[in-house]
């Protein structure tokens, strides 16, 4: 796979403004051709763009978009974070945990302009657009919604918006505030015992060195 992008844009919001439904898409680019997985008004589509546009419905489980929502409201404060022996840098103090997708997340929230989502294998940087995204638009097939409205938390609210966290939290949360976050380094190995390799040049060669 040699690119990915997500986008997210807001779709619809309860007259109190604390549930709501994204709009989404992604694009993967691989040996030519682009796959783009969208989810609009809760329907999900796979368009794939190759020899010929082939066009067909998603599971949820396929491409998470709604799952989002409520991994952010799962978020609580945490004090600190450390994948392996390496501490999680947040210089607001604004430091939560949550899980999506099975995989654990510290987010630190950097400012009013994005948070970064920390985890073992891989960060998610979630940066704020000025202006929603056009997400492209494909020949619908027949598929059924599988999104619906989420209502939100405060903390939640404040971190798709951008807006300032809420500094009162209830004291369920509050407990937990002294709480360290430790996430296991992400490691590459050997399966097998490594071995010396004794490298003969010229061998499959016509061209010889000079003086050799």
């Amino acid at each position: 796979m040699k690119s990915a992008r997500r986008y997210c844009t807001f779709n619809n919001s309860t007259t109190n403004g604390v549930a709501v439904l994204y709009d989404g898409y992604a694009t993967f680019k691989e040996e030519g051709n682009t796959f783009t997985y969208s989810y609009v008004n809760g329907v999900g589509n796979l368009s794939t763009n190759g020899d010929k546009e082939n066009i067909q419905c998603v599971p949820s489980s396929t491409f998470p978009f709604n799952a989002i929502l409520p991994a952010l409201n799962d978020a609580t404060p945490i004090s600190s974070a450390s994948i392996g022996d390496e501490a999680v840098e947040c210089a607001s103090g604004n430091l939560f945990k949550t899980t999506f997708a099975g995989v654990h997340f510290a987010i630190c929230v950097t400012g009013e302009s994005e948070f970064i989502a920390y985890s073992s294998d891989f960060t998610i940087d979630v940066e704020y657009l000025e202006k929603p995204v056009k997400i492209p638009r494909t020949e619908e097939a027949t598929c059924t919604a599988v999104a619906t409205l989420t209502s939100l938390t405060p903390t939640a609210l404040a971190l798709i918006t951008g807006g300032i966290i809420p500094t009162c939290i209830n004291n369920t949360r509050l407990l937990k505030v002294a709480e360290h976050m430790s996430m296991e380094a992400s490691s590459c190995k050997c399966k097998s015992t490594p071995r010396p390799c004794i490298f003969f040049h010229g061998i499959g060669n016509a061209h010889k060195e000079s003086g050799r």
